[in-house]
């Protein structure tokens, strides 16, 4: 189906069937799955999807991990949720509410959102970093 031509009415309602076939690929990586930090989203935020951890190293030095959630692991495959992701780009926001969510709430802030305990897909970087707060190459 060429999803780019549909109107974003008609999207919404196959968006809405497709919640219920939204699964994470089958070749997905368990150790993708670990989330260890602090959301360093807005408190009233209800799709988290970032977080930070700060770990000693030796010498006073420190690895930072940054993770993010994975949108793209579920999102590979053509679909009008992808469609309507794709045209949103981001979440809008105004004040603390949500107007114009890029995805449905049951992703962004159910099947994506990095609750505390449960494990989701991330993608996440480590960066070293020396004792002087300077890049550790």
């Amino acid at each position: 189906m060429n999803y780019s031509r549909l109107s974003h009415d008609a999207l919404l309602d196959i968006a809405q069937d497709e919640l219920d076939m939204f699964m994470l690929p089958h070749d997905w990586r368990e150790d993708r799955m670990r989330v260890e930090g602090y959301a360093i989203d807005e408190p009233y935020v209800c799709d988290v999807d970032d977080a930070v951890l700060a770990s000693p190293r030796v010498e006073g030095a420190t690895m930072l991990t940054v993770s993010i959630a994975d949108t793209a692991s579920f999102l590979s495959q053509p679909s009008a949720i992808r469609t309507l992701a794709r045209r949103k780009a981001w979440t809008k926001y105004r004040g603390n509410l949500a107007v114009n969510p890029m995805l449905p709430s049951e992703i962004s802030e159910d099947i994506l959102s990095l609750h505390d305990g449960v494990e989701r897909p991330v993608v996440a970087v480590q960066i070293p970093v020396d004792k002087y707060g300077s890049l550790d190459t």
